[in-house]
């Protein structure tokens, strides 16, 4: 992802500067302070996200806190993923593969936020396609609906939020159903099970609040009886437990 977003940035530097090049004729004849007034512009631009994305590489990488720094290189990693993502398709890498590079930067970036303010309210979203398909009781209104008859993973996560009632799990159907999921909970802190693009998605969608990603397992396809590393899962909601008990 860095390096994607890192080439990109050099590309849309270069478009700026040709852009200004090609018309800077006809901006000299409205005022000579025009063409280096936009070249000063799509520079500070430049600079801007150039140091975004390195305070994201360092954050990635350390255990750098200060907030307001790693909220600009979130907002930095956000905004050039769009392109990043068509750069790597310009390229022929898979998309999955970018959007699963994203989602490490994001949750490195998340478990700094994390550590900054404690978390005491952390939702758990999971997608409907983690239920059998063969199973005949839907659980998308109640996690406790579910009868652990052992088909699929909602039930070892049942009996996790039994264990751990400050921990709210809710089955999304959707994006618009998960977003309402969130303004009703209005958590601290979210984990989020999903498959790549819908995570990705999310996580943009969310705003402010910290997201850990947790890509789900689909040995069935997509949205089909799809499973989770529920060890995985059970790590990250520890961690920010321990964060939230500081």
């Amino acid at each position: 992802f860095f390096a994607l977003a890192g080439a990109g940035l050099l590309i849309f530097a270069l478009t700026i500067a040709f852009l200004v090049f090609l018309l800077d004729p006809r901006l000299r004849q409205i005022s000579s302070v025009l063409p280096p007034l936009a070249y000063g512009l799509g520079l500070t631009l430049v600079v801007c996200l150039a140091a975004g994305l390195g305070l994201a590489i360092i954050a990635s990488r350390s255990t750098f806190h200060n907030p307001r720094p790693l909220r600009f290189g979130r907002w930095t990693t956000m905004s050039l993923l769009p392109f990043t993502v068509w750069l790597g398709r310009l390229l022929h890498f898979d998309r999955s593969r970018i959007q699963r590079s994203f989602l490490a930067v994001n949750n490195a970036l998340a478990h700094h936020k994390v550590a900054k303010r404690g978390q005491k309210k952390i939702l758990v979203l999971l997608p409907h396609c983690l239920q059998s398909s063969k199973c005949a009781i839907r659980v998308t209104t109640d996690l406790r609906r579910c009868k652990n008859c052992g088909q699929c993973d909602l039930g070892p996560l049942r009996a996790l939020m039994d264990q751990k009632p400050h921990v709210e799990m809710a089955v999304a159907t959707g994006g618009e159903a998960a977003r309402q999921i969130v303004r009703r909970a209005r958590p601290d802190c979210i984990i989020a099970v999903a498959c790549e693009r819908d995570l990705t998605h999310g996580i943009c969608d969310v705003g402010t609040i910290p997201v850990l990603g947790i890509v789900n397992r689909r040995p069935n396809g997509p949205c089909r009886d799809t499973r989770v590393d529920t060890d995985l899962l059970i790590k990250a909601i520890s961690h920010l437990e321990a964060n939230g008990s500081n």
